[in-house]
């Protein structure tokens, strides 16, 4: 649900976004291409948001965009499971 909630409010903020891209390493939920930044998205539910940073940096999903200049960032956002609203968020720069 967050998925798609948030995929629908940055397509409709003009951003630059691809959902569920694949890499060698899997599958990302969610980047942001800014004319400086790409920014990888991950949502967990259940789990915190520093799993989903973890999830990022371990299947190296950074690989893909260290060309060039821009730098990359990696938003973790955690769902929890009762009251299904996020329960934290965390924003990492890992290149």
């Amino acid at each position: 649900y967050y998925h798609s909630l948030f995929h629908m409010i940055f397509q409709m903020s003009g951003l630059t976004l691809r959902s569920e891209e694949w890499v060698a390493g899997g599958r990302m939920d969610t980047v942001i291409e800014e004319p400086d930044t790409f920014t990888i998205i991950e949502f967990k539910y259940g789990a915190s948001a520093d799993d989903a940073i973890a999830q990022i940096k371990k299947r190296k999903y950074s690989k893909k965009f260290e060309r060039g200049n821009k730098s990359i960032q990696a938003l973790g956002i955690a769902v929890e499971c009762e009251s299904k609203s996020i329960k934290e968020w965390k924003l990492e720069k890992i290149a």
